[in-house]
């Protein structure tokens, strides 16, 4: 009988577990519903696959086992504007992968933003904390891309050393990714030292390593890629 009380107890603490993380997301979920209407932006509690549908191998989808996207908020199409300039796709979306340690699963979740822009064509390249390239680099599952990535050396900006000491730059075509930073990029990272880039193409996405963002601070996450792609765009104008 003793046994059986006990194993009464610990269901109930794990039902109990269970049922208060599902009311804190679905809390969550409605403050990003909420938040998505004053941006004007479209909601899904389970985000669109293409999402992850990127030009290049980016590290964060590199990772363990990855999960779909969740709680997607996107900007809706736009008409291009009278200089017939084009307003880039943008979507914010949470995403997690899982790696395996023995019997158990241990997650990171992230939130990133992702924006997508015909005008331009970037190197692949990567800007991100030197910790944050080490976890993602040694870690990518595809052996051949961790051997490529790791056997890449890292991108120094000789008018900026202090910066590049603390901060990793990643890219296969060493002038053309050092020919997009001025003092006005490197000041990008320098004011927000936990941010990552990643970019390919027309592609770009932009998150801080296993930190999911609140609603409230979704705006300034908008505000800040946007920032980023307007210090690029001239900088990687796709030649008509």
């Amino acid at each position: 009988m003793p046994i059986l009380i006990g194993v009464g107890v610990l269901l109930l603490i794990v039902l109990s577990i269970n049922g208060f993380h599902e009311l804190k997301e679905r809390r969550r979920r409605g403050r990003l519903r909420k938040q998505a209407e004053v941006m004007g932006f479209s909601f899904a509690a389970e985000g669109d696959s293409r999402l992850l549908e990127l030009p290049a191998d980016f590290l964060l989808f590199a990772q363990g086992m990855p999960v779909a996207p969740k709680n997607a908020l996107q900007r809706p199409w736009a008409p291009p504007a009278e200089d017939g300039r084009l307003t880039p796709e943008l979507a914010l979306f949470e995403y997690t992968f899982n790696v395996r340690f023995g019997r158990y699963l241990q997650s990171w979740r992230q939130t990133v933003v992702r924006l997508q822009a015909q005008d331009i064509s970037l190197p692949s390249f990567s800007v991100m904390p030197q910790r944050a390239f080490e976890a993602l680099a040694t870690r990518a599952r595809d052996p051949e891309l961790r051997e490529k990535v790791l056997g890449t050396a890292q991108i120094k900006l000789p008018a900026y050393p202090s910066f590049t000491e603390r901060t990793h730059i990643h890219g296969y075509d060493r002038l053309a990714v050092q020919s997009l930073f001025g003092d006005d990029l490197v000041a990008v990272f320098d004011n927000d030292t936990t941010l990552c880039l990643e970019a390919s193409g027309s592609v770009m996405v932009l998150y801080t390593f296993d930190k999911v963002a609140t609603a409230e601070e979704l705006p300034a996450l908008v505000d800040q890629a946007t920032r980023i792609y307007e210090l690029l765009q001239p900088r990687a104008t796709v030649t008509p």
